[in-house]
This record gives C-alpha cells, structure tokens and sequence, in this order.
C-alpha cells in the first residue's frame, strides 16, 4: 500500500510509521466503503489541516472524478451543465468549519468539549474520526477521542514523537518524527496527502 503517494520513498524518515499508516488507511478503506463520514478536528494549524485534508477528498485531487451515465442523467433533467461541473467526491467534514457553534459553545460552555460535543451529535459507529494534535494533549481532541471510543467510532490521531495523552484513547496513533511543532506539521501534510491519493485511487480509479 501507498502505492500511489509513493509516501515511503519520498519520506524515508517515516518509515518508522508504517505499520500504523497502513493501519489507519484500513479503517478508513473500510469505514468510508459502509457510506460512513470522515469527521476531522485539530486546533491551529492543525485546524487548517483538518480543512486541507477535507479539501482535497471532497473534489478532484489528482485523478478527474466525473460522474457515471445515471448520475449524469439525473441531473440532466434539471440542467445539463451541471453534470460538466461536478464531481464526486468522498464525504469528509471538518468539525472545525462549525465557526458559529464553535464560538457559541466557547463561549457559553466548557471549551475543552467542544469537538466531542459536535461528534457526540453527528457521528455514528459507520463513521470515523481523524484528530490532529503534534502533541497529543489538547484537551478538547483528547475528549473528541474519548467520545469516539464511548459510541464505538473508529479513530485516527495524527500525532508527534510521543502520541500524548490522546494515544490512550485513539484506535490509531500515527506519531510523525520530529520534537518541534512545525517538525512535526511538515510530516503531516504529506501524510494526508498520501491518505488522499490512496483513497481516490481506491475509490475513482477506472
């Protein structure tokens, strides 16, 4: 596996990540085939990554994801171009574009459980969570992981040297070499990047 993203020869150093890369990428292979949703969370750039990442499976990527005859058909009957202009896509949304419940529940609640209270109201065990921490230890994905365990959802932490306090709690941790935040954040683009080719291969290539 990465096969496409080519992940182990392009990045040697994370070698040492393999077996929970490859891992990871089996619980999303099987999660996103029963129809489940990809649910991501991070704070800071990591916030921005669960976006990126989104980005990148919810349209093209590298290969043109154009629709079949019945798909084409349908959407025919409302207006033609429609089917020129769209693609498919694998369904994944980041939990930190909730800017106005974000701020709502910041503000009124406990701020830790922000995350965890969005996936306790929208995910389900078809489902999976991807949290981004380079430590591990925020507390808020911390309780995101938590609740994922209590209702039986996959999880994936992509994570630093250590894992934190979150591995306890992931069904996965990928922790990307490096001791400095921005060390680590430069080994998790090409991460999900990889996890984006190997999943649109897998789900588009025909």
């Amino acid at each position: 596996m990465f096969t496409y993203s080519k992940l182990f020869s392009r990045y040697p150093q994370l070698e040492i990540c393999r077996s929970d890369l490859l891992m990871a990428l089996n619980i999303l292979f099987n999660q996103l085939k029963k129809s489940g949703t990809l649910y991501l969370c991070g704070n800071g750039g990591s916030s921005a990554d669960s976006e990126h990442f989104a980005g990148e499976l919810l349209k093209n990527f590298t290969l043109p994801r154009s629709l079949e005859k019945n798909d084409c058909q349908l959407l025919d009957s409302v207006d033609p171009s429609l089917k020129e202009n769209l693609h498919y896509g694998i369904k994944a949304i980041p939990l930190v574009s909730f800017h106005s419940t974000l701020s709502a529940f910041n503000n009124d609640c406990n701020p830790e459980y922000n995350f965890a209270q969005l996936i306790w109201t929208l995910c389900t065990p078809q489902d999976v969570l991807f949290a981004i921490s380079t430590s591990g230890n925020s507390k808020n994905i911390v309780n995101a992981l938590k609740v994922a365990k209590a209702k039986k959802i996959p999880s994936i932490l992509l994570s630093g040297r250590k894992g934190g306090e979150g591995k306890k709690w992931a069904d996965v941790t990928i922790m990307a070499p490096g001791s400095e935040v921005f060390e680590i954040q430069e080994f998790h683009l090409p991460i999900y990047h990889a996890f984006c080719l190997e999943l649109e291969h897998e789900f588009f290539s025909r």
